[in-house]
């Protein structure tokens, strides 16, 4: 794990549950060696632009005295800021409320700290990849793509196309052996001229998958056994 330093923001109206958590993040920042800052608030309206954009994690509580967590965590959302939220609640059946804000994680009063390390580490293994770089040479110079970013690589010959999730494209030299070798064991070959990142996959048949950019590829026989290997990985992974 290379992340070593964690900005967090508990969002409580307790001071108790906010003591209580700031405890057990220290505690586990001492048992995994890291720097973990912690910020304590108790209302939506504290939530400031440079909060939301110096936090990593976001500790949401559900209820609060000013807004709806749910509501707040969906503002979140639509304005991007790029904030890990872990809703925090003492009521179960609020966890499928707040499915639809896509949080990172659910936590349940009483807290308890194996759980909250176990988010932790999630966490600081997303951060790690989404800031993990496929290496390529492209006209005589390196250049570099977010892995986390990239659907496929297709290979047509000697030229290699890179497809990236926004739809940007990119073609350089290479073998899809040598491509495969670099990227993390959610990228699977699935067919002689495709790899992609399993992570992607929309649909799937015993024959063919579909992407989210909605393009079908077939499954080589050859290569079925990896593929269902590599897809076992990208869910245990997520």
């Amino acid at each position: 794990m290379s992340v070593k330093q964690l900005n967090i923001t508990i969002c409580d109206d307790e001071q108790d549950t906010c003591n209580l958590l700031e405890e057990m993040i220290d505690d586990i920042a001492y048992d995994l060696n890291m720097q973990i800052h912690c910020t304590s608030i108790h209302t939506g309206d504290e939530l400031t632009n440079s909060i939301l954009n110096d936090s990593d994690i976001l500790f949401l509580d559900i209820e609060l005295p000013d807004i709806n967590g749910i509501e707040l965590g969906q503002k979140i959302n639509e304005a991007g800021y790029d904030v890990k939220i872990l809703i925090v609640t003492s009521i179960k059946r609020y966890s499928l409320l707040a499915y639809d804000i896509r949080p990172y994680g659910f936590i349940l009063k009483p807290f308890d700290i194996n759980t909250i390390k176990r988010h932790l580490l999630r966490i600081c293994k997303a951060l790690d990849e989404h800031h993990t770089k496929f290496e390529y040479i492209l006209d005589y110079h390196t250049h570099y793509a977010n892995i986390s970013e990239i659907l496929l690589f297709e290979s047509n010959r000697k030229k290699i196309s890179m497809l990236l999730k926004d739809g940007h494209q990119e073609d350089f030299y290479g073998k899809l052996d040598s491509v495969l070798s670099k990227l993390p064991d959610y990228f699977c070959r699935i067919n002689k001229k495709n790899i992609i990142n399993c992570r992607y996959i929309k649909e799937r048949t015993n024959l063919e998958i579909k992407l989210i950019d909605n393009r079908t590829i077939k499954i080589g026989d050859a290569y079925r056994h990896d593929f269902e290997t590599s897809l076992i990985r990208s869910m245990i992974s997520k």
